[in-house]
């Protein structure tokens, strides 16, 4: 037989266990949204760009994404991230800030794996060539 205080014990077990079940899933789907990857992305992106300039020489880098179900559009000011169809509002943006002479330029529609490519002072979002993933 359960006492009074067993069960009252037993409840806030059941009680905490829900709670965290609820909480992850919720932890979990925000993770997976849009908005987190798309973030991410033109986060890592804008990193990348700035670590390029400081590199002496050419380099490449590739963003360690998968694209595909993306737009990219870098502008000598912005990388901006987006699907399909989606209002401008909705869009993804992060401002940086390229040195005099320095420019920045590329898109990228459903292409997967994307580099970015610095030769002299530009910098070109492309996509990776198969020996480059």
């Amino acid at each position: 037989m359960v006492t009074a205080r067993q069960f009252f014990y037993l409840s806030q077990v059941l009680a905490v266990f829900v709670f965290g079940v609820v909480a992850l899933s919720i932890a979990q789907a925000h993770a997976k949204s849009d908005f987190v990857l798309k973030t991410n992305i033109a986060d890592e992106i804008k990193m990348m760009v700035d670590t390029l300039v400081a590199v002496p020489g050419e380099a490449l880098v590739k963003v360690p994404y998968n694209t595909t179900d993306y737009s990219l559009l870098l502008t000598s000011e912005n990388i901006a991230i987006f699907k399909k169809g989606e209002n401008k509002e909705q869009w993804t943006i992060r401002p940086f800030f390229l040195p005099e002479g320095y420019h920045a330029q590329g898109s990228s529609v459903d292409l997967g794996r994307v580099c970015l490519e610095k030769k002299g002072k530009s910098i070109t979002l492309r996509r990776c060539l198969e020996d480059e993933r």
